[in-house]
């Protein structure tokens, strides 16, 4: 198992436990609460499971990104280059 998917299960456990808690308080039943907690649980994995994987590639291209020297610090180099 990855540690992407090790971070995923766990963070998703503490989540479904604060969910299933909130929505007993809110709404009395546990049942309703598991299900508020089983509902989200199903639609916040793959979601933030994509999202962590969206990330990791986007921090993949800008790290081999090198932006270009403004104009500006170039003329400041071109000038010192003349004195």
């Amino acid at each position: 198992m990855s540690k992407r998917m090790a971070m995923t299960i766990t963070w998703s456990l503490l989540a479904f436990i604060v969910t299933v808690v909130v929505g007993y308080g809110m709404t009395g039943d546990l049942m309703k609460g598991g299900l508020i907690g089983v509902l989200c649980r199903v639609i916040k994995v793959p979601l933030y499971y994509g999202h962590d994987m969206l990330y990791a590639k986007w921090q993949e291209t800008t790290e081999t990104f090198t932006p270009p020297t403004p104009v500006a610090h170039q003329w400041h180099i071109v000038t010192q280059a003349n004195q």
